[in-house]
C-alpha cells in the first residue's frame, strides 16, 4: 500500500482503490443502513393509524427508506418514523397549531433538514384523536 496525505492507493492486478472510493463506500453504506423507522417499536401505533387513514378515498401506502408512507394519488402527505409522524403537506396555520399542542421539530433526513415537514412525537400513550385532524388536513392539502 502506498499512502500519501490526500489519497490512498492499493495496487494489484485486480483493482485500484483511492481514498475517495473508500469515503464514497463508507458514506453510501451509512445511508443504506440509516434507519428512520422501527416496526418493532411502532407496530401497534402503525396499525391504529392505518385503520383510520387507509379508509380515506384514494389513499395508498408504500414503504420508502423503510418508513410506512401514505399517499393520495401518488402525492405523499404523511409518513411514520420511529417515535413520530411526519406531515409533508402541513399548512402554516397547522404548523402553528401543532407547535402549541406538541413538541414538534422539522424532519431530519440524514444531513438535510426538511423545515416544511413537521415531525409530531408519538408513543403508545399518544392521543390519536388530537393528531388525526392534522393528518387529515395534510391529506386534504395533497388534493390541491
Amino acid at each position: 500500500m502506498v499512502l500519501s496525505l490526500n489519497w490512498v492507493q492499493i495496487q494489484s492486478p485486480a483493482f485500484f482503490i483511492t481514498f475517495q472510493h473508500i469515503i464514497f463506500y463508507i458514506s453510501f453504506s451509512m445511508r443504506v443502513t440509516m434507519q428512520y423507522y422501527s416496526e418493532e417499536k411502532m407496530h401497534s401505533f402503525r396499525l391504529k393509524i392505518e385503520k383510520e387513514i387507509l379508509g380515506w378515498p384514494d389513499v395508498t401506502t408504500k414503504k420508502m427508506y423503510g418508513c410506512p408512507c401514505y399517499k393520495y394519488k401518488e402525492k405523499l402527505f404523511a409518513f411514520l418514523v420511529t417515535d413520530g409522524v411526519v406531515l409533508t403537506k402541513a399548512s402554516e396555520q397547522d404548523k402553528i397549531k401543532l407547535s402549541k399542542e406538541f413538541k414538534i421539530k422539522p424532519f431530519q433526513a440524514a444531513t438535510r433538514t426538511m423545515k416544511g415537514w413537521p415531525q409530531i412525537p408519538v408513543d403508545e400513550t399518544s392521543d390519536l384523536e388530537k393528531i388525526f385532524p392534522f393528518i387529515k388536513n395534510s391529506y386534504n392539502q395533497s388534493k390541491t
